[in-house]
């Protein structure tokens, strides 16, 4: 039974041209077979050298490196070759842990009238993904007085979010009052 284990396993090795993707089943004939497994992990979008970024001696003297998709989340198994012939398992796990960044959504205070130029030019770039589309929720009235929340969200291709929350405080042209701590602010609306 252990012979034929082997054996299904070589021919998933040459089937899936030397990518596995059942990572349990592979680690555990890995185990079966005396092959030593390396792991490593990389960050989404990075370059990836393993003939330099390696450290390992048991990486050294490969047949063959494999090239690594980082453009890609998840994990990956890779069997490798040395120039000697023994074997390994080579198995890379490609995670995403840089967010969106959002650019424009800052808090400010105008007076009723002023533009709100500069606040509305929101946008959202991810280090990978580049430019995102961006959603944003709420509207100031820079005709009205009064304390306007907005808020800007942006996701990158992995599902890592960014949610900004921020104020358009308008001020009455005359009107504004701040009480002696300087804590709240109490906005009368001009006719009021």
């Amino acid at each position: 039974m252990g012979k034929l284990i082997v054996i299904v396993f070589l021919l998933l090795v040459i089937i899936a041209g030397s990518t596995l993707t059942n990572t349990d089943f592979v680690r555990e004939n890995a185990q079966s077979l005396a092959m030593s497994t390396i792991e490593y992990t990389f960050e989404y979008g990075s370059s990836v050298d393993l003939e330099t970024e390696s450290g390992s001696a048991k990486m050294n003297h490969l047949v063959r490196y494999p090239t690594i998709d980082t453009k890609k989340t998840g994990e990956s198994v890779y069997e490798l070759t040395s120039d000697s012939g023994s074997r390994m398992l080579l198995v890379v796990h490609i995670i995403d842990t840089q967010f969106p960044i959002i650019t424009g959504a800052e808090s400010k205070t105008i007076t009723v009238g002023d533009s709100l130029e500069g606040s509305q030019a929101l946008s959202a770039r991810d280090p990978v993904d580049g430019v995102l589309p961006l959603s944003s929720e709420g509207h100031a009235d820079p005709d009205h007085a009064g304390i306007y929340v907005l808020r800007a969200s942006a996701t990158d291709s992995n599902g890592n979010q960014t949610v900004i929350a921020y104020t358009i405080t308008v001020n009455s042209a005359h009107d504004s009052i701040i009480d002696n701590e300087g804590a709240s602010a109490h906005v009368r609306a001009q006719g009021d």
